[in-house]
């Protein structure tokens, strides 16, 4: 993940907190994001699919921050994205 990229999208709202995961054993990659814990708490879903990029996910962040707010809900928005082909854990467990 690149400070650019944050520095490029980052406004007087958020983000608030971007972090990347990474998991050697299984190779298994992640990123959160927090848009805004404004209201005391975030809220929103996970995108799993091979070419997700952080730039992506924070996006999708303040789209769910922008979802609460329509629907008067004092909950702030937040996204986190495995960079995984979800095709390729059917059938695995």
């Amino acid at each position: 993940m690149s400070a650019d990229v944050i520095d490029r999208l980052k406004d007087d709202i958020g983000p608030e907190y971007v972090t990347q995961m990474y998991d050697p054993a299984s190779g298994m990659r992640a990123v959160i994001v927090i848009d805004t814990t404004t209201f005391g708490v975030a809220a929103g879903g996970i995108r799993m699919l091979p070419d997700i990029t952080t730039e992506e996910i924070i996006q999708l962040a303040r789209v769910m921050t922008y979802k609460f707010a329509v629907l008067d809900m004092p909950v702030g928005g937040a996204k986190s994205g495995i960079f995984a082909d979800p095709s390729s854990l059917i059938g695995t467990g």
